[in-house]
């Protein structure tokens, strides 16, 4: 045989085909297939890196709080004597003048004006109810109402000072005003008021401004004691119009009970 077909299987038909025979008795023979290589050293694809988790919302900002307003009491000239009378010994007890305090005015009148809504001048005595109710209240005059009433009206006038009295404001120099007024006092005839009894208050406050309203260049001066009826006020806008008012206060428990302001003078500086 020759060398170039010494490699050709005997049985190999001519031509050839005999490689496509050959081809189909390894595929029937299920011969193994390529090794492949080991697991170590196979290429691996990389790895995916981790996901990052999502970030979180950012906080809402926060709004600055809101200044809230401080509650109105409204005063009722309905209702119960002691609802009022209380009211006029806590206020008071807290150096407040339940006669100027706005936040306790209604319609022009005041809590002491809705605690005098009980008196009946005819019998001279205070009523618990002005009508009467379902509960078992007659609207006539008692005993334990007057009492209550005239204790809290006692309080009123031992501590609330008198409308003071301005009689002077003039120049005094060069940004400079002199202001004057009378004495004022506290009542301590605590209910009939006519006897004329009186005690000293604790001092007087001077207030001057430019404008009406006393809201431009406000100065406020305190004088203490009782004795002093005058004061000079320095340090004012040289040439400008002030206008002058003042009352009097009297000590409650370590705080100032203010007493209504006088009628206001004006004067140059």
């Amino acid at each position: 045989m020759d060398e170039e077909n010494e490699n050709i299987p005997e049985n190999a038909p001519e031509g050839g085909d005999w490689i496509d025979q050959l081809l189909r008795d390894v595929k029937a023979e299920n011969l193994p297939e390529e090794e492949t290589a080991p697991e170590e050293l196979r290429l691996k694809p990389a790895p995916t890196p981790p996901r990052k988790p999502p970030e979180p919302p950012a906080p809402p900002e926060e709004e600055p709080p809101r200044r809230r307003r401080p509650k109105r009491i409204r005063v009722k000239r309905k209702g119960k004597l002691y609802s009022f009378l209380y009211l006029v010994v806590a206020l008071t007890a807290c150096g407040i003048n339940p006669y100027t305090d706005t936040r306790f005015i209604k319609n022009g009148n005041t809590v002491v004006d809705a605690l005098m809504s009980f008196y009946d001048e005819k019998v001279g005595g205070f009523r618990h109810v002005n009508e009467s109710t379902s509960d078992g209240y007659d609207a006539t005059v008692n005993q334990m109402s007057t009492e209550q009433a005239y204790y809290a009206l006692a309080q009123l006038y031992k501590t609330v000072p008198t409308k003071a009295a301005l009689s002077k404001a003039a120049k005094a120099g060069s940004g400079k005003i002199k202001a004057a007024w009378k004495k004022s006092a506290v009542n301590t005839d605590y209910v009939t008021k006519k006897s004329g009894k009186t005690a000293e208050v604790s001092g007087y406050q001077i207030v001057l401004a430019t404008d009406k309203k006393f809201s431009k260049n406000v100065e406020k001066v305190t004088v203490k004691g009782t004795k002093t009826l005058s004061k000079t006020v320095i340090g004012l806008k040289k040439g400008k119009t002030y206008y002058v008012k003042v009352r009097a206060y009297k000590l409650v428990n370590g705080k100032k009970l203010y007493g209504a302001y006088s009628k206001t003078l004006t004067a140059k500086s």
